[in-house]
């Protein structure tokens, strides 16, 4: 692998360089990343597709990045993708190697760490997304189609690649559809709590968690705890 991505970045840069080091730095589903050194000191990070259930397209995920990065938003700088799965096995993009600090709990932040969070997200969802020609491989015709247009953009992953139907996925996707929320309900500011009980005097009665892979299990629990489904 080292040598296949060394021959691979020289051929970018136009350089000679040897990978002298090859990290895994973090587990997920949908990609492998690992911190890349090179013998000239240059430093990247590689998400690599992984196929199955969850290997969505980085092309997608390669130009939004650059589109961010581009107009400001403090993400990682994309250098190269390469689609098609002929250099390590499978597709793959190179982004800047970012210094900074690894948090052991990010619900522990400091004060600062946390207003410069919420700052850069009310900065990302104050963009505007048209003028940045974002990639997006799927759009809805309008607001109403866009909750169902997710649910079989996703049922669709699932199909490509099971050999046959699963019928507890194809009756969630059935249920999604027929309980997805009316169109009145989307642009109202939504409640924010801090913990998973806060949400059973709302009426919660399904959450999906998105966290860090050594947040999943905790936070899966308290949620069952509570009645809730998981997604």
């Amino acid at each position: 692998m080292r040598e296949a991505l060394a021959a691979f970045i020289s051929a970018q840069i136009d350089t000679a360089v040897d990978v002298v080091g090859l990290q895994r730095i973090t587990v997920g589903h949908s990609r492998a990343m690992y911190r890349v050194d090179c013998s000239d000191s240059r430093r990247y990070v590689l998400r690599l597709e992984q196929g199955g259930v969850f290997g969505t397209s980085s092309s997608e995920e390669f130009g939004v990045m650059g589109a961010l990065h581009h107009a400001g938003v403090p993400v990682a700088a994309v250098r190269w993708m390469e689609p098609t799965g002929s250099v390590l096995g499978f597709p793959f993009f190179v982004m800047d190697f970012v210094d900074g600090d690894e948090v052991a709990d990010e619900r522990n932040l400091d004060g600062a760490t946390t207003a410069e969070f919420v700052r850069v997200l009310h900065g990302v969802h104050t963009l505007d997304y048209r003028s940045l020609a974002l990639p997006f491989h799927v759009v809805p015709a309008d607001a109403g189609d866009a909750t169902h247009v997710q649910i079989e953009r996703w049922a669709g992953y699932y199909r490509a690649a099971a050999p046959v139907p699963i019928p507890l996925l194809e009756e969630a996707a059935s249920w999604l559809h027929l309980n997805a929320p009316a169109l009145e309900h989307f642009g109202r500011r939504p409640t924010v709590v801090s913990k998973i009980e806060e949400l059973v005097p709302l009426g919660v009665a399904a959450v999906d968690v998105t966290t860090t892979p050594r947040f999943h299990h905790s936070l899966a629990l308290q949620a069952l705890h509570h009645n809730m489904h998981m997604m």
